[in-house]
């Protein structure tokens, strides 16, 4: 900050000399005790009291407008550190508060994830309950086959619907002949390019009802 510097015995001598000075140097002359120094040595030439009481006065305030200011730049000092540690405090309880809430959506995810995994692996039971009790009822001959093809099958499907005309394996039209042949559901038909077993959209949309309504009463249990 801007420092002023004044020689106190020559403002002095100035005033004594007839100075009027302006409203605004007035205001800093009293800052520094320069008035109070000329009012004190007009007391000593009244003959109030001597100079050296004069003098004792005027360091005096000194003192106290030297305390006066540590005092308030200590204030100042201790106010900027409370409003410091303030917001350090706010600004803890915040990450706080975020951290909670964080830990709590993650909680709520893993719960989450919990339960689908718990429904996953019950719905993984029930599949595989069906598939064995349904191989137990088919051809030797054709479980190897089907077992062949799922194995060779990048995503495991060994059955895929006719939908819109199309292979649901390799979604190339199926001459309309075949198309009825499969719906006919009179014998096995393969898909020559996907190598997978053909079932009209039908038969498809009926297993695939009768396995929900199965695995529904599964987790409801």
């Amino acid at each position: 900050p801007a420092t002023i510097e004044i020689d106190v015995d020559s403002s002095v001598k100035w005033l004594q000399n007839g100075a009027q000075p302006t409203k605004t140097a007035r205001n800093i002359l009293s800052y520094k005790g320069i008035m109070l120094k000329y009012h004190l040595l007009g007391g000593v030439a009244k003959g109030a009291f001597d100079e050296e009481e004069a003098e004792k006065r005027f360091n005096s305030w000194l003192e106290e407008k030297a305390q006066r200011i540590d005092k308030k730049k200590s204030d100042l000092q201790k106010l900027k550190e409370e409003k410091k540690a303030k917001a350090l405090e706010n600004e803890k309880i915040a990450n706080e508060a975020r951290i909670k809430a964080k830990e709590e959506a993650l909680e709520a995810k893993n719960n989450e994830l919990k339960e689908i995994v718990s429904e996953t692996e019950r719905e993984e039971k029930l599949l595989l309950d069906e598939s064995e009790k349904a191989s137990k009822s088919i051809e030797e001959r054709f479980l190897k086959a089907y077992k062949r093809i799922r194995g060779a099958s990048k995503n495991g499907l060994a059955v895929v619907p006719v939908e819109r005309g199309a292979s649901g394996g390799s979604f190339i039209k199926i001459p309309p002949q075949v198309q009825l042949d499969i719906a006919a559901r009179k014998k096995i038909i393969v898909d020559e390019h996907s190598g997978r077993i053909l079932v009209d959209a039908l038969l498809a949309e009926e297993q695939s009802t009768k396995m929900n309504r199965k695995l529904n009463k599964v987790l409801k249990a």
